[in-house]
């Protein structure tokens, strides 16, 4: 017994000096989560996606979403909600050293040549701007509505994910709209500020 305690301590200490060796690398906060929560196509409105039933609680049977077509309001925007676990939303210069930071990217009908329309912020959630797509005669109709996570130097951040996130496939159609009062009758949906694009 008294030779096994010299031979403890040391392994002991040399445990110790293992748990201690600072190899320099960043340390993930975790896996990251990313889903779409609501659209808010118009004033007040809010839409709900369809959502799967939650494993952890019995009593939650999921959520079919919304009915559509999804009416997109006169001004052409279209706020997104999100969730985002395991990620800080920030603006590029208060990173730091974090390694899951940057901004929330959300894209509509994104393809190899870019996204027919697109927004990001430094926040859950944020505005697009669909008069590119109304202007081209595109926006009724299916689209497809893909959340993602950029790093500071804008490249896409890529893991670790708990899951991929999930692209949304929605249908949208044009509130009808009285543009010759107010909007001094250009035919052009009237401006909105905010929800900037890249």
């Amino acid at each position: 017994m008294r030779s096994a305690l010299p031979l403890s301590l040391a392994c002991l200490c040399s445990l110790a000096a293992c748990s201690n060796d600072d190899s320099g690398a960043p340390v993930s906060p975790g896996n990251v989560f990313l889903e779409i929560t609501a659209l808010h196509p118009r004033g007040s409105d809010a839409w709900l996606p369809p959502r799967a039933p939650d494993p952890s609680n019995a009593d939650d049977v999921g959520y079919a979403g919304d009915p559509e077509p999804i009416v997109i309001g006169c001004d052409r925007r279209l706020g997104v909600d999100t969730h985002v676990e395991h990620f800080y939303l920030r603006a590029p210069d208060a990173c730091g050293s974090d390694v899951q930071c940057g901004y929330l990217v959300i894209e509509i009908d994104p393809s190899d040549a870019g996204a027919a329309a697109s927004g990001y912020a430094a926040a859950p959630s944020l505005s697009v701007d669909l008069g590119a797509l109304d202007k081209a005669g595109k926006l009724d109709g299916d689209h497809i509505i893909r959340p993602r996570l950029s790093q500071p130097d804008g490249k896409p951040f890529t893991h670790p994910y708990a899951s991929t996130p999930e692209d949304l496939t929605v249908t949208f159609t044009s509130d009808t709209c009285d543009l010759g009062g107010a909007g001094g009758g250009s035919g052009e949906p009237p401006s909105s500020n905010g929800g900037a694009t890249p």
